[in-house]
C-alpha cells in the first residue's frame, strides 16, 4: 500500500469515532475552498487571472495545502508546506499572465 493511501486511512480512521466529524471536516474545507476562490474570483474581476477556472485553482490551492502539511509532518520538516504552496502561486501568476 502506498504512504498516499496509507495516510487516507489514517485520517479516515481516525474520523471515524468523532460523530459527525466528516462532514464538519467537510464544511471546513468548503469554507477555505470558498474564501480562496473569492479571491481568486475578485482577480479574475480585475482582469487578473485570464481564463482561469477559479474554482479549480481554489480546489487546487487547498490540497496543496493540506498535502504540503502532511508531509511537512512525515518529513519532520517546514519544507514541504512552502515548496507546495510556491508551486500553486507560480500557477496562479502564469495563469494571471496569460
Amino acid at each position: 500500500m502506498s504512504g498516499a493511501a496509507l495516510s487516507g486511512r489514517w485520517a479516515a480512521s481516525w474520523l471515524r469515532p468523532i460523530p459527525d466529524a466528516r462532514a464538519r471536516v467537510a464544511a471546513s474545507f468548503r469554507r477555505w475552498e470558498g474564501a480562496i476562490g473569492s479571491g481568486l474570483l475578485g482577480m479574475q474581476a480585475r482582469g487578473e487571472l485570464g481564463r482561469a477556472d477559479p474554482d479549480e485553482l481554489a480546489l487546487a490551492t487547498l490540497a496543496a495545502l493540506q498535502g504540503g502539511l502532511l508531509l511537512t509532518q512525515g518529513h519532520h520538516s517546514t519544507k514541504p508546506l512552502p515548496s507546495a504552496l510556491d508551486a500553486m502561486l507560480a500557477l496562479i501568476a502564469h495563469e494571471a499572465a496569460a
